[in-house]
């Protein structure tokens, strides 16, 4: 199985409830390309899901 498809991914409410913050600032986030993540369809509507390992990145302290 290829493993990008067996990653876990997160919804921006999982993502801003582990964080203790808004989802718009993980949709901010997601829009300035500073946590990489896919939208599950092209509609307007479409529902953003972030990789696990891009969140742990993004949440990684700086060095």
């Amino acid at each position: 199985m290829d493993n990008l498809t067996s990653e876990t991914m997160l919804t921006v409410e999982e993502a801003a409830a582990r964080l203790r913050v808004s989802q718009w600032t993980i949709r901010r986030a997601i829009r300035r390309g500073e946590l990489s993540a896919t939208k599950t369809s092209s509609a307007r509507n479409g529902r953003w899901r972030i990789p696990a390992s891009s969140f742990a990145t993004y949440t990684a302290p700086s060095s």
